[in-house]
């Protein structure tokens, strides 16, 4: 989950949420894994992932999702079917996981997020790391939260909303969105927990518009909308934030 990576031959694995005195460059902490050996080995050579046609692969498992499955889904996760379609979710036998495409700020595909009835997560082997990107009517405020089940959550509500893999990365592909679909403002929906607001703080320092961090009375914004969210109770707890010029 959240996007987290590991490497067996060198005995160290890169967390997003659990923090260490290591940190990484994409913004994670490393840590030993626990069979890890006093003295790594050399680095092994590295051999790339079959690059995948995000497009065709969608495009092959929407044709086998039954609405029915659709509504199911939606139904279980507190959300709106309409949202599930505009995120493009697919039902991937192959993985027995729901599938999302993440895309790129420009809109192009780049990877598939797969999501268990259980709540595992993990992608298709050769995705790299996108946004969740909505077909949906653009706004100039655009609200941006953790994964897409939270984006969904956000689109329930009527809100124009995105979803990041994780609580870090994605800064410069959510920018270039923000450029290309015109954004005026944004609201970052922070997960509760430490590494969720730390993850939101260094968002909103690559915003190139007016932005606000808010922290909803529960575990996330998919949370908060099964409670009862609305959006006109969205809009008034905004009216207690204080935006922040870029």
């Amino acid at each position: 989950a959240d996007w987290d990576t590991y490497c067996p031959e060198l005995g160290i694995a890169c967390y997003m949420r659990i923090e260490s005195n290591r940190p990484a460059k994409n913004g994670g902490w490393i840590h030993p894994l626990g069979d890890s050996p006093n003295a790594a080995p050399s680095k092994p050579a590295f051999e790339a992932p079959p690059k995948i046609n995000v497009t065709q692969i969608m495009r092959e498992w929407s044709k086998s999702t039954r609405d029915s499955w659709i509504d199911k889904l939606a139904t279980i996760l507190g959300v709106s079917a309409m949202a599930l379609h505009a995120l493009g979710s697919a039902w991937a036998s192959p993985h027995r996981a729901w599938a999302w495409p993440m895309r790129d700020g420009n809109g192009e595909p780049v990877g598939i997020r797969l999501r268990t009835m259980d709540g595992k997560k993990f992608a298709v082997t050769g995705s790299h790391a996108g946004i969740f990107i909505p077909h949906w009517k653009r706004s100039s405020e655009m609200v941006i939260a953790e994964g897409p089940t939270d984006a969904a959550a956000g689109l329930t509500i009527g809100l124009f909303t995105i979803g990041r893999p994780s609580c870090l990365g994605s800064e410069d592909q959510i920018v270039t969105l923000i450029r290309r679909a015109g954004v005026e403002r944004v609201v970052i929906c922070a997960d509760a927990d430490g590494p969720g607001q730390r993850g939101a703080d260094k968002l909103q320092t690559c915003l190139p518009v007016l932005s606000v961090i808010v922290t909803l009375p529960a575990k996330d914004l998919r949370s908060a909308v099964q409670a009862g969210l609305t959006q006109a109770t969205f809009r008034s707890i905004l009216g207690d934030y204080l935006w922040t010029q870029p």
